[in-house]
């Protein structure tokens, strides 16, 4: 998929260009510029999709295939004030469903492991080892 590819899909989805249209050159600049907003605006609130700045209609999206259906949606709402046009209410679930998802996502991927090697091993009801046998009830 292009980046343009993905512009056309967005003003689809506000009813902008019909299924068979392509977007124009100033819709495809304008649908970059907002595209490139809307993710380094992601990445500096925790989702970090690795975008670099786009500057090309015809380059391909530099993003994971899986991540392609919330940026297109996302992008769809962000695009809308400036064609005057409400974005559809699955549009909006959509787009909400998709960025709490690579929130979630991100947040995992990022947060450092846990240990508990420096706790102590435990005593009393449940032994020494510090474990509990369900089946003994110790």
């Amino acid at each position: 998929m292009t980046n343009g590819e993905l512009i056309r899909d967005a003003l689809g989805m506000l009813g902008i260009l019909a299924e068979s249209e392509t977007a124009t050159a100033d819709q495809s600049a304008h649908g970059l510029r907002v595209l490139n907003d809307l993710l380094f605006d992601w990445a500096n609130r925790g989702v970090d999709l690795q975008w670099a700045a786009q500057t090309s209609a015809t380059a391909t999206l530099p993003i994971n295939e899986r991540d392609v259906q919330p940026v297109r949606s996302a992008l769809a709402v962000a695009l809308a004030p400036f064609y005057g046009v409400q974005p559809n209410p699955l549009t909006f679930a959509a787009a909400d469903a998709g960025y709490s998802r690579l929130l979630r996502e991100n947040i995992s991927r990022n947060m450092p492991q846990s240990r508990m090697d420096h706790l102590p091993i435990g005593e009393g009801e449940w032994g020494a080892s510090g474990n509990y046998d369900i089946t003994q009830g110790v």
